[in-house]
């Protein structure tokens, strides 16, 4: 006889035995019986095996492949068919029986090894009929063991034993034993993970279902049996198969690992979970009813948020699976409340700030607050009849806070849009003040409340130029601030935005205060300490205590720590779990830190005069360049050595800029001993003594911790009553004519020609470029001190700026490794944002992206001032020059940079001969209207151009720009006040003139070295 064909049959319909191919079973044992005629029992028994099968089919015909049957099972609820009855399953108990009669147990041939496995068929025949105690019997008597079966249908039969035994005693309660059974079940699978048979899945899932439910009847933890069904899950099973059993089984999962006294380890698998459930959701589609599936994929969204708002959003691959099954729910919903608001919590998450703006306004139309997104003719809405319409859709008071909250920050942080975000917080405030009686536990939220608006109104204010609805909204924002703080004391960011919008006020005594607790509360929080030192500013003589501050604050930073653990996508864009780390907390930690590097350089410059402290820009820079690197590192290979650059070679980069001069020849090229670091500022720096004069407001400087305070007079400042102003909008309009068409005077020495055509081309180039002008690139021209305007004529707003420069070298990618090797950039470089984020959402990193283009030209304007006061004006001219080529690189606009352009004019104008003045004054004039035309509430370019006309003799034109710069958002600007006091005097107007002096001392007594408005609001 043919061996080969002896070992096919034999395979064959063990194969189809495995693969549960019923049908064909027949006559493959008819052939295994022609290739064994000595045997007798495994060919009867697949036969026997297989009628049995299709007798169950056919007396139980609602059971499907889904396992829809299960759809109600609880840990305390399992659902069992039912059984079949004795006339159906005698015949086949009787011809078992008669087979395996007289069989041995020693397994020595092959038909008493059949007859074992024989017994496992007659025990699943007893408790398909709900004999459990024969079953039981049944399988008591095996002289089987684990080595007997290690593959094929043998194995199947092995699990299906221990399936069958811990069901009977599961249903004879004895549910220890029974968890026993199954968990001895995957012992074995887990050992033969390379069998893989439908029918081995089959009763191994029986196994783990059960398990897993028996464990949490008892108390025990069912983490082992879920991770086992969750790898089978993952790697073997079919989201079509058993559907609902696995929908049961990974809800139960993913809730039992998000409770709060699971481990780490454990809450590793709530992603992979949540990405399975979100697979059989789909299958579920395709076979759930329509009013089933409406809950079944409400019920998803909603666990989906509960446990990832506990354990963390994960990286945003993640949260893009999440947002695709969001739009999937809501074409399967009509028009949920929920759905609407996890799809927004989502794209906030992933900084989709757009669209999240588009759903923000669908949710709240929803509820019966339509069209709040129009800020021309806002709305009064009746709570009462929003708390109705909450109530209908089953959408509790907090998760429409939570929605208003969420909406006051994407309008008042992301789009600076203060009225829309007062008009939202508005609502939201009405709904809590409808409600007369709050339970403790909403507290926190309700505090919450009271800051966001506290933060919105603040903001409103400070964009509005009429005095009374400013001040009226000021007012408001301490009332809900103070609110806040009330409710909760314990919260350092309700104490930070009230002491914030006391220092705005000027109310400096009360805000140190607010301060200081909010950093014994937060101690690592930067704008806190930052608040803090430009507090120490306000005083006369108070820089060292002010320098202090911040090395204090930058010595409790993390900022490496945390960078450290960042790894790019890994984290979503904004987060409101307090445990979970956010790309924005990132890059905001970033900036606080470098606005704070640049206040210490400002106030050494105030102690030791600028030439002091040039020197000190090559540390700035230089730091600038290592957090853009820091924020690039997550997909960046090299080692930190390869940006932390000699501090020698980034001085020759600071002093030549790759295509011009030293700045400053003092130095010569050498190293001076101060530098700033990442964590602290030289303490020789702060070894002036401050004087003991007196001012009107006084605090003393702060340890790491509160200082003590002392009282002070006059510390709420407001606005005096509003003088009539002298002057129409006509004589507020700029002077005719244009620069191009000046004349030049024959006299313009050679250094005036130098700065008197860079200043044309910058103006005329730069400003046509970003305001849309068809004028032709200008051809190149030569200039007598740099070849920096030469290859500016020829940069377009999408190409990038030469590696040469040191401007270049840092932006448009930020990547400082290149600073080494002056090479030139391609033009699709990536954003270090970008890369950051791993693109997230083009508008985030356009957003972020122009964030740090805004810094670092803030940076190269700080040099300018620092050049003005130190009386080099060409370098000056340059740094301007470098500032304007980072706008042009970024695509955007700054009134401060064409401001900073006219200062330098002017000043040049002061040191230049009669005929040279009056171009340059022209020069500076034309500048600063480049200014207005960008940002015409520029009130530095407004109090400046009002100056020059002052110097012009021209009082109306001056006295009408301080008007409506103090009229507007320049209330607070002691020089505006100053300046237009002076108007008045030379108008004989002395009350006026008297009523202006008075407040601008008052503001001078209070005015930081850097604005409040500055630090950042709404904080996390």
């Amino acid at each position: 006889m043919d061996t080969n064909k002896v070992a096919q049959s034999a395979a064959d319909l063990d194969t189809a035995r495995c693969r549960g191919e019923w049908s064909s079973i027949p006559q493959l044992a008819q052939r295994y019986k022609k290739y064994h005629p000595d045997e007798t029992v495994l060919d009867t028994t697949a036969c026997i095996e297989a009628e049995l099968v299709e007798q169950i089919q056919r007396t139980r015909p609602q059971q499907r492949s889904t396992g829809q049957e299960h759809v109600n099972d609880t840990s305390d609820s399992i659902f069992i068919a039912t059984p079949l009855n004795s006339n159906q399953t005698q015949p086949f108990i009787q011809r078992l029986t008669d087979i395996t009669r007289g069989k041995k147990d020693n397994l020595d041939l092959p038909d008493d090894r059949q007859a074992q496995f024989s017994k496992i068929i007659l025990a699943r025949i007893y408790f398909e009929s709900g004999d459990y105690d024969k079953a039981l019997e049944s399988l008591q008597n095996l002289a089987l063991r684990i080595e007997d079966a290690t593959s094929g249908y043998g194995l199947v039969l092995l699990i299906q034993a221990r399936a069958i035994k811990g069901i009977c005693y599961e249903k004879q309660d004895k549910i220890l034993s029974a968890i026993d059974a199954f968990s001895s079940a995957w012992d074995v699978v887990e050992q033969h993970l390379k069998e893989k048979s439908e029918m081995l899945w089959y009763w191994i899932e029986e196994c783990l279902y059960h398990g897993i439910l028996l464990q949490l009847r008892t108390g025990a933890s069912p983490l082992r049996l879920m991770r086992a069904y969750l790898k089978l899950a993952k790697s073997y099973w079919s989201n079509s198969w058993r559907t609902y059993k696995q929908w049961v089984i990974f809800n139960i999962y993913v809730r039992h690992i998000s409770k709060d006294d699971t481990s780490a380890n454990e809450r590793e698998d709530v992603i992979p979970v949540m990405d399975i459930l979100r697979k059989l959701f789909r299958s579920l589609v395709l076979v759930c009813p329509s009013e089933e599936l409406n809950q079944r994929t409400v019920d998803l969204a909603n666990l989906t948020a509960n446990v990832h708002d506990r354990l963390g959003w994960g990286d945003a691959r993640h949260l893009r699976r999440v947002l695709q099954f969001l739009y999937q729910a809501k074409e399967h919903t009509f028009n949920s409340v929920s759905i609407t608001r996890h799809l927004l919590f989502t794209l906030l998450r992933l900084g989709e700030f757009n669209e999240a703006k588009y759903t923000f306004a669908s949710y709240m139309d929803l509820l019966g607050a339509s069209d709040i997104d129009n800020t021309d003719e806002p709305r009064h809405y009746d709570i009462v009849d929003l708390l109705r319409h909450l109530t209908l859709a089953n959408e509790s008071k907090e998760y429409f806070l939570s929605v208003c909250l969420a909406g006051a920050e994407l309008y008042g942080q992301i789009y600076s849009n203060g009225k829309m975000a007062t008009i939202i917080m508005h609502v939201a405030l009405n709904v809590v003040e409808e409600e007369e009686q709050q339970e403790k536990g909403e507290n926190e939220l309700i505090a919450r409340t009271y800051r966001i608006h506290g933060a919105a109104c603040s903001l409103y204010a400070r964009q509005c130029d009429d005095p009374d609805t400013r001040s009226e909204y000021h007012s408001k924002s301490i009332e809900s601030l103070t609110q806040a703080v009330h409710l909760d004391e314990s919260s350092w960011q309700a104490h930070y935005e009230l002491a914030v919008e006391q220092a705005i006020t000027r109310n400096l005594y009360d805000a140190a205060n607010a301060i200081s607790k909010s950093i014994q509360l937060h101690p690592t929080h930067l704008p806190s300490w930052h608040l803090l030192a430009l507090l120490h500013s306000c005083q006369e003589n108070k820089e060292p205590q002010a320098l202090q501050t911040l090395e204090a604050g930058l010595n409790h930073s993390n900022l490496s720590t945390d960078f450290n653990q960042m790894v790019a996508g890994s984290a979503p864009v904004l987060s409101w779990n307090p445990d979970e780390k956010s790309v924005a907390q990132y890059v905001t930690l970033a900036e606080s830190h470098l606005a704070m590097s640049m206040t210490q350089v400002q106030l050494l410059e105030k102690l030791e005069g600028p030439d002091a402290i040039l020197d000190l820009y090559t540390d700035l820079f230089s730091m600038y360049a290592k957090l853009a690197t820091h924020l690039n590192d997550a997909g960046a290979t090299a080692s930190s050595d390869d940006y932390l650059m000699d501090d020698g070679v980034q001085q020759e980069k600071w002093m030549n800029g790759g295509r011009h001069n030293s700045i400053t020849s003092t130095t010569n090229g050498r190293r001076n001993s101060r530098s700033l670091s990442l964590s602290k500022v030289d303490p020789r720096r702060r070894s002036n003594s401050a004087s003991n004069s007196p001012r009107t407001t006084e605090f003393n400087a702060a340890e790491t911790t509160a200082p003590p305070m002392s009282p002070s007079a006059n510390n709420n400042h407001s606005p005096p009553r509003r003088m009539k102003s002298s002057s129409s909008d006509e004589t507020r309009s700029n002077r005719q004519g244009s620069f191009a068409g000046r004349g030049r005077s024959s006299s313009i020495t050679r250094e005036s020609k130098s700065i008197r055509k860079k200043s044309m081309q910058l103006i005329d180039m730069g400003f046509a470029r970003r305001m849309g002008s068809s004028a032709q690139q200008s051809t190149k021209q030569q200039s007598s001190g740099s070849t920096l305007f030469d290859e500016k004529q020829q940069h377009t707003p999408n190409s990038d700026a030469s590696s040469a420069t040191l401007m270049s070298l840092l932006t448009p990618s930020f990547s400082t490794a290149s600073m080494g090797v002056p090479e030139r950039r391609p033009s699709n470089t990536t954003p270090t944002i970008s890369t950051l984020l791993n693109k997230p959402t083009q508008f985030y990193t356009r957003y972020q992206r122009d964030r740090w283009y805004h810094l670092l030209v803030k940076l190269w304007l700080m040099s300018t001032t620092t050049f003005i006061r130190a009386g080099r004006l060409e370098e000056a001219t340059k740094a301007i020059v470098e500032a304007e080529q980072q706008l042009l690189a970024g695509q955007m606009n700054d009134a401060s940079v064409w401001y900073q352009l006219g200062m330098v004019c002017i000043q040049k104008a002061k040191k230049s001969s009669p005929p040279d003045r009056t171009t340059l004054h022209e020069t500076g004039l034309d500048a600063f209207k480049k200014a207005l035309a960008i940002d015409p509430d520029h009130i530095d370019a407004l109090v400046a151009m009002a100056r020059c006309f002052m110097d012009l003799e021209e009082w109306e034109l001056a006295e009408g720009l301080l008007d409506r710069a103090t009229r507007g958002y320049g209330w607070d600007h002691a020089e505006a006040w100053y300046c237009l006091g002076v108007c008045y005097r030379h108008d004989h107007n002395l009350e006026q003139a008297k009523n202006c002096f008075q407040y601008a001392v008052e503001l001078n007594e209070t005015t930081p070295l850097q604005s409040f408005a500055q630090l950042p609001r709404f904080v996390q």
